[in-house]
């Protein structure tokens, strides 16, 4: 792990005052304090779509031998008949109009209103309002579900103080945090919009970089999610151990078809037309086994942050890379060229040269 700025941590081997201390470690420095590896929390953007896609095949939302239309726009579904109801736009990352395709290339191009329409069928199949939950029915959010089982919303349980939890929204958290802060979210009822930017990891959700890593482990692992550590042991001077790391396991609850179907697309993210196929021109995958996700955050007013999730596989070694850069732009222009020198470095490969990329998600 890594977090950018540092610091020098023999400042504190003195008295230091609160004004030196804000000058050198406050914001105008970029909180170099602040791990952003476990304590960042962040928007995910379209590094979201690979679970998002796992929860809907899970759900029998969306299916792998069906084209779905990518439009530049899509216009969620409103009651035509009502003349004061909202009809509400989304757009796609590009304004093309990219054809039909399947989930699969769909991951590979982030094609955004191919997960529009998965957001609002949670809507519309799951979701349950205060009137049917005052009659007994039982809200089962099952998106939620599946994104917590990935790791989101909760502690990776490192061993490291101060993680953060990151956030899966949901109705309930919805009409608590409008309850407390009625001027930061004036609204406190969950709408269909709602779903629709969770699939593309925007709205509310927020996630923390070790905790993508560790979901996109678990991706590669055929659904085995681990506690991720820093300790190996804890040696004694007389070099007795007195502890031990230990695997800590467990299994999502997502079928492995899914999950190895999703992970296979994510190849197609780094060839051919894919979003980061540019930043991977010319690498050696005959050598190296990647797959990968861009993401490009909004977070207003500032520009956006730059997202790349890679997993790769080559003798015998498999890892799981990931990398944020605040207002870095997009995922494919900054983010997933750091991510292939990463890479090009863990395997002793050539070291590519950074060039300009054109914007993509």
């Amino acid at each position: 792990m890594a977090s950018f700025p540092s610091f020098d941590p023999s400042m504190f081997t003195r008295s230091i005052s609160q004004g030196e201390f804000k000058r050198r470690f406050g914001p105008a420095r970029g909180d170099p304090l602040l791990n952003r590896a476990i304590q960042g929390q962040y928007p995910p953007g379209s590094t979201y779509k690979p679970f998002v896609a796992a929860s809907a095949l899970q759900r029998e939302i969306v299916t792998t031998g069906h084209y779905y239309p990518c439009p530049g726009t899509w216009t969620a579904p409103f009651d035509e008949s009502d003349p004061d109801a909202m009809q509400y736009v989304f757009n796609n990352w590009t304004a093309a109009d990219l054809g039909s395709m399947t989930i699969a290339t769909a991951l590979a191009k982030s094609c955004d209103t191919i997960f529009y329409p998965m957001g609002y069928r949670y809507w519309d199949l799951f979701y349950v309002n205060d009137d049917e939950l005052a009659n007994g029915v039982v809200s089962h959010e099952p998106m939620q579900r599946d994104l917590g089982a990935f790791g989101f919303g909760s502690q990776t349980r490192v061993d490291l103080s101060f993680e953060q939890d990151g956030r899966v929204p949901d109705a309930e958290w919805k009409k608590t945090i409008h309850d407390l802060y009625p001027e930061s979210f004036p609204e406190g009822e969950w709408f269909p919009g709602d779903f629709i930017l969770m699939t593309i990891g925007q709205g509310d959700t927020l996630v923390t970089p070790l905790q993508l890593a560790t979901a996109f482990g678990a991706l590669e692992n055929d659904g085995k999610i681990c506690v991720p550590h820093v300790l190996d042991r804890v040696v004694a001077p007389d070099e007795t151990v007195v502890r031990e790391y230990q695997q800590n396991c467990r299994r999502v609850r997502i079928d492995e078809r899914h999950l190895r179907y999703v992970r296979d697309a994510l190849t197609g993210t780094v060839t051919g037309g894919g979003t980061a196929g540019a930043a991977f021109a010319g690498f050696p995958f005959d050598a190296v086994w990647v797959a990968g996700k861009t993401g490009t955050a909004e977070v207003d007013p500032k520009q956006d942050y730059s997202w790349f999730a890679a997993m790769t596989a080559a003798g015998g070694q498999e890892h799981v890379v990931v990398a944020l850069v605040e207002q870095g732009g997009h995922g494919a222009t900054t983010a997933a060229p750091i991510v292939r020198h990463i890479i090009e470095g863990i395997y002793g490969l050539e070291f590519s040269q950074f060039t300009d990329i054109e914007g993509t998600d």
